[in-house]
């Protein structure tokens, strides 16, 4: 998984994303910049198939 910012200029943001064991993504989603992401989120996003995190 990985949370990765985007700086841009007037509106950031962040891409949650996630790749399986052969390198394929499994998801992607735009989150906030300062979305919160820890082991708890993540489990929870994985759990729940890597639908669209909260927020």
């Amino acid at each position: 998984m990985v949370l990765e910012l985007v700086p841009e200029e007037y509106e950031p943001y962040a891409e949650l994303s996630a790749v399986d064991d052969a390198g394929q993504q499994v998801a992607k989603h735009r989150v906030a910049a300062n979305f919160k992401f820890n082991r708890d989120v993540a489990n929870e996003w994985v759990r729940g198939g890597f639908t669209a995190p909260p927020g």
